[in-house]
This record gives structure tokens, sequence and C-alpha cells, in this order.
């Protein structure tokens, strides 16, 4: 063989080997874009799930018959609730589409999510004198597709019997459930009077997670940050709202001044509240409001005038923003943490969806709080971190919802532990005003 030949020949071999290499590694990446669980940590596995905005894609197009999500933190798969072959197969394309093929998995349920919905407020009916007294408590389980019903341990063996008779007379599946607790009372985690070190201060702009402020009342941390949907005009559309706990603004409401403070503690007013709902003794409704940023001080005076940020609260260290790049509903066994003024970052994973809760907002007197995730923290969190942002802790930049309430049991201290945020999506939806959550991707206003 001429020395050419030889050369054309090596060159082939190189070339053949490289276009091997070049399949094979496009099979591997091919593999890891379907099965973002497969070798892949769960942060990577969620992270995945969340860019691909699959849980949302699933539920808008299953309609009807969504049976809900779970994702199942052993196998790194995301589950979804189908009730037919119709729906099996929407979710099956949803699934090829997004390039999850491998990790979301098609699991047949008895109800769908819209029944199992139902079936709750039947029971938050049945259940009215207990929730009363603060001795029950309703949530969805989309991963037994069931209603789960908690009934603390100061309710009767005779209205106990009489409960379960129910539940196995009910179309839907009732997992009744007996609390160690005698009450099952949430307490707002909201103003604290004699706060003084938890002074969670960000310069301008205004920043998510920060101490606000109402004067001679206490305290609450700033929720997300939003801006509304569809302005009428060149102002409207550089306003900009702190999202945060709607209790924090009782009784006085709307019109109520609220402050925060710069970073050398200087405080500066932050604006008005603008709206507001939260549960009465007698009405079940959500816990959220909004301030408008009225001062020029917490804004750039610039487009954009409000940056998307939340604060991380690195420990002991002056540190950057966070900024906020979009927004999740809350999935069971997601987990999630707080940016808080009391308590900086706890972290915990969710255990509930779609709960009615008592809350002790005033004393003595429960109202009901719906359409709540529960999150069962690895630290305490508390009074003062109402209206905190809760953030997806696989992808930080998505925000999840904001925090209302704190189960303080004083028998069980461990049960501080557990807590309650209002989902975004739901405060969104119920809020009067039309609003969207404030992202560096809307963060202009202006072309």
């Amino acid at each position: 063989m001429t020395r050419t030949k030889f050369s054309q020949a090596r060159i082939a071999v190189i070339a053949g080997a490289l276009a091997l290499a070049i399949v094979a590694y496009a099979v591997i990446a091919s593999q890891q874009l379907r099965a973002a669980g497969a070798g892949s940590t769960r942060r990577e596995a969620e992270a995945a799930i969340t860019e691909a905005g699959v849980i949302p894609k699933l539920e808008s197009t299953l309609g009807g018959a969504f049976g809900g999500v779970w994702f199942d933190p052993p196998t790194l798969k995301l589950h979804v609730g189908v009730t037919s072959a119709a729906s099996r197969g929407q979710a099956e394309a949803i699934a090829a589409e997004s390039r999850l093929a491998d990790t979301v998995v098609e699991t047949h349920v008895r109800s769908t999510w819209d029944q199992l919905g139902e079936a709750e407020d039947r029971w938050y009916d049945r259940l009215k004198d207990l929730f009363a007294r603060g001795e029950a408590s309703v949530a969805l389980l989309p991963d037994r597709n069931a209603v789960q019903v908690s009934i603390s341990s100061a309710v009767s063996s005779t209205r106990l019997a009489a409960l379960k008779q129910a539940a196995a007379a009910d179309e839907a599946n009732i997992l009744i459930e007996v609390s160690r607790a005698r009450s099952l009372v949430g307490h707002p985690a909201e103003k604290c009077a004699e706060f003084k070190q938890f002074n969670a201060n960000c310069d301008s702009s205004i920043t998510s997670g920060v101490t606000i402020e109402e004067v001679n009342k206490g305290s609450c941390t700033a929720g997300p940050l939003l801006k509304r949907k569809s302005p009428a005009n060149s102002t409207q559309a550089t306003e900009t709202f702190v999202l945060t706990a709607g209790h924090c603004f009782h009784p006085t409401g709307v019109g109520q001044e609220w402050w925060a403070k710069e970073t050398k503690g200087t405080k500066q007013q932050l604006g008005k509240v603008f709206e507001w709902l939260m549960p009465t003794p007698l009405i079940p409704n959500i816990d959220a409001g909004v301030i408008k940023v009225e001062n020029a001080f917490w804004t750039l005076g610039a487009d954009p005038p409000v940056e998307p940020h939340r604060a991380a609260w690195v420990a002991g260290k002056e540190h950057e923003p966070a900024t906020v790049a979009g927004e999740e509903e809350p999935a069971l066994n997601m987990k999630v943490c707080l940016s808080g003024q009391r308590s900086g970052i706890r972290c915990g994973e969710v255990t509930a969806v779609k709960q009615k809760v008592s809350i002790e907002y005033t004393a003595k007197e429960f109202s009901t709080c719906e359409e709540l995730a529960k999150v069962s923290f690895s630290a305490r969190a508390g009074k003062g971190d109402s209206g905190g942002p809760i953030y997806k802790e696989s992808a930080p930049e998505t925000i999840v919802g904001h925090y209302v309430a704190v189960l303080e049991e004083e028998a069980f201290p461990e049960e501080g532990k557990v807590g309650w945020f209002q989902p975004l999506a739901v405060s969104l939806k119920r809020l009067k005003t039309e609003f969207v959550l404030l992202t560096k991707t809307n963060k202009k206003r202006h072309p």
C-alpha cells in the first residue's frame, strides 16, 4: 500500500470511528432528554420537569380527565393520573413532545382531580363543626387518588365511627386519619411586635423575602412581586405590587401603609394595601393580599422599574439576590424552600395539596383557609415569615407560592416544622385584579 492509500485508509477509519462516536453520543443525549431521571439526582430530575413545563401542559390538555400529578423520589418519575385510554394517549403524547417519555408515568386512577375536589368540598361541609373547633382538616392525595380526612384525637369514638362508615360509602376514595394531636389549628406566621434581629433588608428595588412593616402593628415578609396582566395605560404598565399574606392586613385592610428598610437600616415607605383576601369564621377563603409599590425609592426610576429578585439570605454575608424566572404549581413530594424575614431559608417537602385548614386568626376563633399546600420543613419556621416567597428547591428561580401559617402544637413542638403556603396560581386566580408574576422575561414594561 502506498503512503497516500494508507493515509486515505487511516482517514476513512478515523472518520468512521468519529461517526460512530457521534451517533453514540446522539443516542445518549437523546436518552438523557427523554429520561430526565435516569442517572440523575432528584434536583436534576425536578429541574428537567420544570424546564419542560410538562405539568401545566398535562393539566390543561387533559382538562376534566386530569387525575393529578405526583413525583416519586425513589424512581425520579413524575406520575400523572389518567382515567381512560383517551386521556392516557393524550398524556403519552405530551410526555413524548416534552422529551420526557421515560420520566412521565401514566397511572390509571379511579377519580379525576375535579371529582376529588368535589369530594373534598362535600367532606368539608360534613366537618364544618370540627373545623370551627380546629379538630379537622382535609386534603387531596394524588398518589393515592384520595381525599385525606384528618381528625384530631379530641373527636369522640362515636363520631369517628360514623365518619368511617360515611367514608366507606362515598363514591370517592376517602382516607380517615386520626391525629395524635388534639388540635389541628394553624397559626398565622406573621407579626412579631418584639422582633428586632429580623431586619431582613435589601437595597432598592424592593426584593421578595425582606421585612415589611405596618407602623405600630408588626411585620411580615414581602412575597413574590407582581405586575398587572393587562395594563390599561402606560402608568399602569409600570406599576409593581408585592404579594404577601392577606391576614397581615387585618383588620384595617385597603389603604393601610407599609414600610421596608434599606441595608443601612433606614425605614422607607413602601406603599399602601391595594387588595386583600382572608378567611372569616363563616366563609372559607384564601389568604393573600397585595401592596402597591408607591415610593420611588423602591423603584429604579427606569425601565424596568423593579427587578424581579428574591432574597437568598446567605448567613453572615452580603449577597446578591436571586432572579425570579417563572412559576410552577406545587406537586406532592416536591421540595420547596421559604425565604422568610424570621427564618432566612427553610426547605422541606410538600406533603399535601389542595388542603382546607382551620387557622386561628383571632384568639379562639378559627377560620378555614382553602387551597393550601402543606410542607414539612427540615427546620422550624414561624411567625414573621408570613407572605414570604416559596420557591422550588431544584429550580430556585421558580416561584411556587407564599407562606401563610405554621402548626404550633404545644404537646408536640417538632410540629412547628409543619407549615402551609398559598400556591401562586391560586392567588392569581382568586384576587379581583388580574396580576402576573414579575419575572426576568417580562420585567421591561415598554417596547
